[in-house]
């Protein structure tokens, strides 16, 4: 598909005939990202197996890395992101089809980068908090700190900053423990 052809916005049937890659449609606004940095993939690397380890020794659902589809909307004007990490817990709001997740994941985790900080900082926060998703893990390796914002009444509640020696917990995942230290450790 000529994308430099479109006028208007991207239909879900238009979104799924494009070539693997990383993408997310928001609003029927396509937004096509670069690859991440070497850091970038590192901590993604570091957040999905701590959370991918923890969540199959306890059996409470399933870890997904980008890029895979979560569709929250199909519908005019169609939702579909791509976050870093995802969990997809058992009972959850979400179903893992062959194809993509439909539905809100219990969590995704964004690690922010600057080329994508308006859609991880606004766009996404603005679309997660809209479709439910249950918590929300902004990472900003550039200050070293994470903010985890948890579904309240009327979208995110004010975030939880963690920084220096905190150590990023989650009510979703009993016993999950992941130290920002470990977190933000230099490069093998």
């Amino acid at each position: 598909m000529a994308l430099e052809h479109r006028s208007g916005p991207m239909t879900f049937a238009e979104y799924q005939a494009l070539p693997e890659g990383s993408y997310n449609l928001i609003d029927g606004e396509l937004i096509v990202s670069p690859a991440p940095s070497p850091w970038h993939q590192q901590i993604q690397f570091r957040i999905h197996s701590a959370l991918h380890s923890h969540v199959h020794l306890h059996k409470l659902g399933r870890v997904y890395g980008a890029p895979v589809d979560v569709v929250l909307r199909q519908e005019k004007p169609p939702v579909v992101v791509q976050p870093d990490v995802l969990f997809v817990a058992h009972g959850g709001t979400a179903e893992v089809t062959k194809c993509w997740i439909a539905g809100p994941p219990a969590l995704v985790v964004e690690v922010v980068s600057p080329g994508n900080a308006r859609l991880d900082l606004v766009r996404k926060y603005e679309v997660y908090g809209r479709y439910g998703v249950g918590e929300y893990w902004l990472v900003l390796p550039e200050l070293e700190h994470v903010q985890v914002l948890r579904q309240a009444a009327s979208g995110f509640a004010h975030p939880e900053v963690l920084e220096g020696k905190d150590v990023l917990t989650s009510s979703l995942l009993p016993g999950f423990k992941l130290p920002l230290p470990a977190l933000f450790a230099p490069e093998d």
